[in-house]
């Protein structure tokens, strides 16, 4: 969660692009989706890499652990305890089919890169993401997680602090960001999937979590979040 441990992201294979997007129906199995995984940046804990990987990993260790599928798991330790009814791990689940379509930037406009698709972006996305962003949500549960987890509701105080210890070098912690909007710490993380992108940052000083979803890809996120801190806190 610490993204130490060298292994290589999935999503930077240079086949990846091609072959996810190439068949938006295919499913994705696990053994398949370690197909991308290349050689290792580093020896475990020698450097910091960003890796998708470690996420979808870390889920296939959860079931077997408890040999339990994952979006079971997700939906009867947080979801439901928490009330986030909007809130959902595709395709094992029902997407809304009022969800918003995700849109990419093509030829000088934006294309719905969703279609007839029943899950969001699309299946092909959906799967091979799988424990790193199949999940499906909404500014409002969103907000209400991050309130949740970073409040010190979920984890006990002891694992919330060492999820919250970030490194100075990388700013990023156990499955977390932390960044300064406008002289304001704020703890999270950034979320993005074909023809999406997400922002959702928890202010501890003020116990304020601001969410950006946007349903169009190549989106300047981060500027408008600092223009609602702006807004929010005085400048």
């Amino acid at each position: 969660m610490a993204h130490t441990s060298g292994v290589y992201n999935f999503f930077e294979h240079p086949r990846y692009v091609q072959e996810v997007f190439s068949d938006r129906t295919r499913h994705w199995r696990f053994e398949e989706i370690l197909g991308f995984v290349a050689a290792p940046y580093c020896s475990p804990g020698a450097c910091f890499h960003y890796s998708n990987t470690n996420f979808v990993l870390l889920g296939r260790v959860a079931e077997k652990v408890t040999g339990a599928p994952l979006h079971a798991q997700i939906r009867e330790r947080f979801l439901d305890p928490l009330g986030l009814e909007h809130t959902l791990f595709q395709p094992d689940e029902a997407t809304p089919r009022d969800a918003a379509h995700g849109h990419l930037a093509l030829s000088g406009g934006f294309v719905d890169h969703t279609g007839p698709s029943l899950v969001i972006p699309h299946l092909s996305a959906v799967t091979v993401a799988w424990a790193a962003g199949a999940m499906a949500s909404t500014p409002s549960d969103l907000s209400r997680w991050a309130h949740a987890l970073y409040g010190g509701q979920l984890l006990s105080a002891e694992l919330t602090a060492e999820m919250m210890a970030y490194r100075l070098d990388d700013e990023y912690g156990l499955g977390m960001r932390t960044r300064v909007f406008h002289g304001r710490r704020a703890v999270g993380h950034l979320g993005g999937i074909r023809g999406f992108e997400n922002a959702m940052w928890y202010f501890p000083d003020t116990e304020v979590t601001i969410v950006i979803s946007a349903n169009r890809g190549i989106f300047m996120i981060d500027r408008t979040m600092r223009l609602l801190v702006r807004s929010l806190f005085g400048s």
